[in-house]
């Protein structure tokens, strides 16, 4: 048998092969054969099955050019917002916008991107009003109430019955001011005080005084739900008045109280633990007594010492309005600073509230000038300092009972004259912005509480002497310079492309395609007049309010062939999906002679129907609705018919010609 002759070597020494002649370099492990004039390298394969790298020729690439690594790079271009290309505002247009440059009105704050319009020259956002809804929260007398935000969904409102029996904290819905539920955190005696704030997005803190001491109790929402601990008392045997409290810490909260008329005034530091209320850790006593207080929670100072402003008037000093800051350090040691004096006058029901700044506003009733007014005190530290001169809201001797809360750039004051008065406050000095009368029965509102629930809503308490002092909440919403139960917003003219306050110059857009450093892309801005899109990351397109909304309109016709039933179902096809579906019109074929259908429904709704027949979908939905059936085919492009009675119920009898209209 004839052999293969393989010449053998090291690689270096392995001579020309002759034509299909193998030679095997024993160094190198390398197999070749002759060719033309040359050994040719035969490539063997590996032990898995592969050709090693050292078999391969020399090849020009870049290994992260691998697969993976292009889309990685695509990937991340793909998804990079900040528009990578450079693409200019007026590369899309820019240059073509319609704009103009406007002083900002009186009592306004426009932020870039808000809906405007030019009146006179001025930037303005115009809001309809809606008036407020009244919640009857307790359907018997009160004669105290409270009120507290909690969470994104509930605040709190507690009154006090006047019958003396069955005192009820009430779970109150942001959304629509409707009571919840209820829970009686008292029952039996009568109530002269009451307070009440919040621990946490789940508890809350009520106070009360009788004639028997003062009381606090802690409640838990849950589920829609409230229940109470253990009540605690905190000062048997004496009237004890309870004017506030502050959570400083989890576990921790600072009630301030004076154990009886002409007794110094205390902030102590009580435990808690879940719903249970434990001992008093600390107190401290200011050189001062009140015959009424309230109390509002400061932010922490530069050294983290939480604090409490507290304000009060006592008849042992000619009745002033005073004011004055309790801090508590980390060994939970109270320190009160010095005692200021706001009005120097005759001073009644001192109502106090805070900022996130940390300035405080007190509203109270003077007798010199007469009436409610209000004054910004500055803090620092542990000191108050009353600032600027008050601001007269009210000049009428009856009107007394006032309560106040902050929001932001402004503040909200409510009086017994059943008004509720709109103060901005911008760099802290005080004007009227707008009044407006919250209170829908006659007579006064008394028992007056508030708290802010959202960024320009406040939620609002008293008792409605015109309807039985019955215990009512009710929201407000502040919109601009304005005051009412909700707005509805009405500007439409064009688009702010910068913020700013009242006087303040700023840039519009009515249309046309501008820089806009704020918008995103995507982002979406509508208004009955103008509407603007981000086309790219600050780069905003605004069309005019006649610009093309997309609406798909189409009419036809068809000929009724007389059939009906599940066998038998009409059907049209569209080139879109029709959201509603008229058949309009009929007439006999080849007259001229229209009528208007008879049947009560001759529309078909798309979005209740699926793939399947749906029971009363389609035409003829009268008290026979279980003989109507539609569904849709073909992404819900293709709308399917019948009705089991007859062919004129179906829309197709016989001879007939059938008008529609679908619109998408």
């Amino acid at each position: 048998m004839p052999k293969i002759q393989i010449k053998r070597g090291s690689k270096a020494k392995l001579p020309t092969l002759a034509p299909g002649e193998f030679g095997l370099a024993t160094d190198a492990g390398e197999l070749y054969i002759g060719g033309a004039g040359k050994n040719l390298h035969i490539p063997v394969l590996g032990d898995d099955g592969t050709l090693p790298p050292s078999e391969l020729p020399p090849m020009d690439y870049d290994p992260a050019g691998s697969a993976a690594a292009v889309q990685q790079a695509l990937t991340a271009h793909t998804g990079n917002k900040n528009n990578p290309h450079a693409v200019t505002a007026e590369q899309v247009g820019a240059s073509r916008a319609v704009k103009g440059t406007y002083p900002i009105a009186a009592g306004q704050s426009i932020q870039a991107g808000d809906v405007v319009d030019v009146v006179e020259g001025q930037v303005q956002k115009s809001a309809t009003p809606v008036a407020n809804v009244e919640t009857v929260v307790n359907a018997g007398a009160v004669d105290c109430m409270a009120a507290c935000d909690l969470n994104s969904e509930y605040a709190v409102v507690a009154e006090a019955a006047s019958s003396g029996n069955n005192h009820d904290a009430h779970l109150i819905s942001k959304k629509t001011g409707e009571n919840v539920s209820e829970a009686v955190y008292f029952n039996e005696k009568t109530i002269s005080s009451l307070s009440l704030a919040r621990l946490s997005d789940t508890q809350f803190v009520v106070g009360w005084s009788t004639s028997n001491g003062g009381y606090i109790r802690i409640g838990s929402v849950s589920g829609g739900s409230i229940s109470f601990g253990a009540q605690k008392a905190i000062g048997e045997g004496a009237e004890y008045h309870v004017y506030g409290f502050s959570a400083i810490a989890l576990g921790l909260m600072v009630v301030i109280a004076d154990s009886s008329p002409g007794a110094l005034i205390d902030a102590s530091v009580y435990q808690y633990e879940g719903n249970t209320i434990g001992s008093k850790v600390s107190s401290g006593s200011v050189s001062a007594w009140a015959d009424i207080a309230s109390t509002t929670t400061l932010p922490d100072d530069s050294s983290g010492k939480h604090r409490v402003c507290m304000c009060f008037s006592a008849s042992n000093d000619g009745n002033k309005g005073k004011a004055v800051i309790a801090t508590i350090d980390s060994a939970n040691q109270v320190t009160w600073g010095d005692v200021a004096v706001f009005n120097d006058t005759y001073t009644v029901k001192p109502r106090c509230a805070s900022n996130q700044k940390g300035n405080v506003v007190i509203s109270y009733y003077s007798s010199s000038p007469v009436g409610i007014a209000a004054r910004t005190c500055i803090v620092s530290g542990n000191t108050i300092i009353p600032r600027f001169t008050p601001l007269q809201i009210t000049s009428t001797s009856g009107v007394i009972e006032n309560t106040i809360v902050q929001i932001p750039g402004a503040c909200v004051v409510s009086c017994e004259n059943g008004n509720a008065y709109l103060l901005l406050n911008e760099g802290s000095e005080l004007s009227l912005a707008a009044t407006y009368k919250f209170l829908h029965s006659s007579g006064t509102s008394k028992s007056l509480d508030i708290t802010a629930i959202a960024n320009k809503q406040v939620l609002l308490c008293y008792s409605a002497a015109g309807n039985s002092g019955y215990g009512t909440s009710t929201i407000l919403t502040a919109s601009g310079n304005q005051i009412a139960g909700s707005f509805i917003d009405g500007s439409q003219d064009a688009i702010a492309l910068k913020s700013g306050t009242a006087e303040q110059s700023i840039e519009v857009v009515y249309s046309g395609t501008v820089a806009a450093d704020w918008v995103t892309e995507g982002q979406v801005i509508s208004s009955p007049g103008v509407y603007g899109a981000g086309a790219l990351d600050g780069v905003l397109q605004v069309w005019s309010k006649d610009r093309p909304v997309g609406t798909k309109i189409v009419t036809g016709s068809y000929i009724g062939t007389g059939t009906y039933g599940e066998g038998n179902p009409n059907s049209i096809t569209f080139d879109f999906t029709p959201i509603l579906f008229w058949v309009v019109k009929y007439r006999v074929e080849g007259t001229t002679y229209f009528s208007q259908e008879m049947s009560e429904s001759p529309m078909i709704y798309t979005p209740i129907l699926s793939e399947n027949y749906t029971e009363g979908g389609g035409f003829y939905d009268d008290a026979a609705a279980s003989r109507s059936y539609a569904k849709v085919a073909d992404n819900g492009k293709t709308i399917i018919w019948y009705h089991k009675e007859n062919a004129n119920k179906q829309l197709n009898s016989s001879g007939y010609a059938y008008y529609y209209l679908a619109i998408g």
